[in-house]
C-alpha cells in the first residue's frame, strides 16, 4: 500500500491553525501590535486594508499589470497581459469562471468548511497568489500592495456573495486567516509549503521585526 500523504486542504488547515498560534504568541509578548510599515505597504494583522496603490515600477512588469487588472473592474483582461511563461512555470493556464480568471485546481483551504459559493472566489485568489510567486521567481517580486489587493478582493467578494449571517461569519473567519498569513510573510509572495514549526517561527520573527523597528523609530 502506498503511504498516505496529507491532503492539500489538511496541510493548509494546519498552516492556518499554526499561524493563529504564532500570532497569539507574538501578541502575548507585545510584538504583534506595531503600526510600523515598510515603504507604506506593510500590513499589521489588524490593518490588511493598508495602502494598496501599485508602484509605477511594479506596473511596468507583466505580473504587476496582471494583479492590477485582476483586482480592478475588468478582471477578464488579464488574459491579454499574462505572459506565456506563466503556464510553463506554474503548470496551468487559468480559465474564466463568473467573469474572473481562476486556478482550475484551486480551492478554499480552510480548517473549517466554507460555503460552496466561495469556491470560485478562492480559485481566483489562488491564481492571484500564483502570479505573486511567478513574479518572485522571475526576479521581479511585487510590493506588498499586490498581496493586499488580492486579499481584499477575496474578502469583499465573499461578503458580496453572502445572503445570511452564517455566510458572513465564514467570510470573517477566512479574513482572519488571510490577515495573519499576509502579515507574517511580510506581504510578500506566499510560501508554497511550511511546517507548523516554520509557521510559528515566522510569526515570531515578524513580530520581532515589528518590535525592533518600533524601537528604532522611537530612538531615532
Amino acid at each position: 500500500m502506498r503511504p498516505q500523504h496529507p491532503s492539500r486542504r489538511h496541510r493548509t488547515a494546519m498552516a492556518i491553525a499554526a499561524s493563529l498560534v504564532a500570532t497569539a504568541t507574538t501578541l502575548s509578548v507585545g510584538f504583534g501590535v506595531s503600526t510600523a510599515q515598510s515603504g507604506g505597504h506593510t500590513a499589521t494583522p489588524d490593518a490588511v486594508d493598508a495602502s494598496t496603490e501599485a508602484t509605477p515600477d511594479d506596473l511596468a512588469t507583466p505580473a504587476g499589470r496582471v494583479v492590477w487588472e485582476l483586482t480592478g473592474p475588468h478582471p477578464e483582461s488579464v488574459f491579454h497581459s499574462l505572459p506565456k511563461s506563466f503556464s510553463t512555470q506554474l503548470g496551468y493556464r487559468p480559465r474564466l469562471a463568473g467573469g474572473y480568471p481562476v486556478d482550475p485546481t484551486g480551492d478554499c483551504s480552510s480548517p473549517i468548511a466554507l460555503p460552496r459559493r466561495f469556491d470560485d472566489l478562492c480559485r481566483t485568489h489562488d491564481f492571484g497568489y500564483d502570479v505573486l510567486r511567478f513574479a518572485s521567481r522571475d526576479g521581479h517580486p511585487l510590493g506588498g500592495w499586490a498581496r493586499l489587493r488580492l486579499d481584499r478582493m477575496l474578502i469583499q467578494r465573499m461578503h458580496a456573495s453572502c445572503s445570511s449571517p452564517i455566510c458572513d461569519a465564514a467570510a470573517a473567519l477566512a479574513e482572519v486567516g488571510l490577515r495573519v498569513n499576509t502579515w507574517r510573510q511580510f506581504d510578500g509572495a506566499p510560501t508554497p509549503a511550511e511546517s507548523p514549526i516554520e509557521i510559528v517561527s515566522s510569526g515570531v520573527g515578524r513580530g520581532w521585526a515589528d518590535l525592533t523597528g518600533r524601537r528604532s523609530g522611537a530612538t531615532s
